[in-house]
């Protein structure tokens, strides 16, 4: 195998569970690096919890989105020349920085809202903000080299717009190695079901507090549970429900156990890049609720129990079927362990 060349990995913007688990992964398990292997982290990611090792050296940035410019226009086509990269990899949607000659740009897309024309559920200021992403987003492919997606779904999508075609390599998320260990599964006698998810508007977790406000008898006669990990406070405005239990965000580990506990997975998401609830379910071999829409099809395929996008109705029916038959799939999924396939296809490839 030929020796990894000078590789720059930008993160200056991986707020989201996706990117952080794909940044953190890269950082802990990747063992192939050279020792002078340089990712830039922006100084509000992970706190304290991710460190330099032999294999990457850390080097943080502030936040404030000037300075970014100021680091992306100046800094680092500095650093790319006299580091003499050979890559440069942003591992969240947008990089201005013009590449310099040999220098190779790649792109992972995480944002969904950027190949959407239908975002009028969000807010006006929201809709202005994704207005200028996509124009962000626009100059950032000008000199892009291969984007990088996480479904066909996602891939498709891109195809369809009018942004730059570039090349495009598609890698599923790898699934967490905490969530592999092997727990002492429960045979739940439960009606439980769980959304593991942080909070975005497109998450659509109302769906499921109002569902619960409107389908109190049918919560009350099964004895339903929904765990959210997200906090109370978030969904402010909302009457709090003896069938909900906002837990907040939660470690690696104790979500592995909480697969364990539940007897399936809701999943209302509207929008998505790749969903890891999704594929987190399926290796636990967990029924998962979910719209009939095409990311999550693109995952899951036949095995997924599908309803009517925010059809209550349809939803009630696919909990009552699972309750009733306690089923547990068997999915026909390649489950990715660790980040071996990032690193062939993007850093060695």
């Amino acid at each position: 195998m030929a020796e990894i060349e000078k590789v720059v990995l930008v993160a200056l913007t991986t707020t989201s569970a996706g990117t952080q688990n794909i940044t953190q992964k890269l950082v802990e398990e990747v063992s192939d690096f050279r020792n002078d292997s340089i990712l830039f982290l922006g100084s509000h990611i992970f706190g304290e919890t991710l460190k330099s090792n032999k294999n990457i050296r850390i080097v943080k940035y502030a936040q404030f989105w000037l300075f970014r410019l100021f680091f992306e226009f100046f800094i680092l086509p500095r650093f790319l020349r006299k580091y003499k990269a050979t890559k440069v990899i942003c591992l969240a949607n947008f990089l201005l920085t013009i590449r310099l000659r040999r220098v190779q740009k790649i792109v992972l897309v995480r944002h969904p809202y950027l190949f959407e024309n239908n975002l009028e559920f969000l807010p006006t200021l929201s809709q202005i903000k994704e207005f200028l992403r996509k124009i962000i987003f626009k100059l950032t492919l000008y000199d892009t080299d291969m984007l990088v997606c996480q479904t066909n779904h996602m891939k498709e999508l891109y195809l369809k717009t009018n942004f730059k075609k570039v090349k495009v390599t598609i890698i599923p998320n790898p699934l967490s190695k905490s969530l592999t260990k092997k727990t002492n599964k429960i045979i739940t006698n439960n009606n439980t079901f769980l959304y593991p998810s942080r909070y975005y508007k497109h998450k659509n977790h109302e769906f499921i507090i109002n569902f619960v406000k409107d389908n109190f008898e049918f919560c009350e006669q099964n004895q339903i549970k929904f765990i959210l990990t997200i906090a109370g406070d978030e969904m402010d405005g909302y009457n709090k429900s003896k069938f909900i239990d906002y837990i907040g965000e939660i470690s690696q580990t104790d979500l592995n156990h909480l697969y364990d506990d539940v007897l399936g997975i809701v999943f209302p998401s509207n929008l998505e890049t790749f969903g890891n609830g999704l594929i987190e379910g399926a290796y636990k071999n967990l029924p998962i609720v979910v719209p009939d829409l095409p990311y999550a099809k693109t995952i899951l395929k036949e095995q997924g129990y599908y309803y009517f996008q925010n059809d209550f109705k349809s939803f009630q029916n696919q909990l009552s079927q699972i309750i009733k038959s306690r089923d547990q799939p068997k999915y026909q999924i390649k489950f990715l362990v660790g980040t071996e396939d990032w690193i062939d296809a993007i850093i060695k490839g």
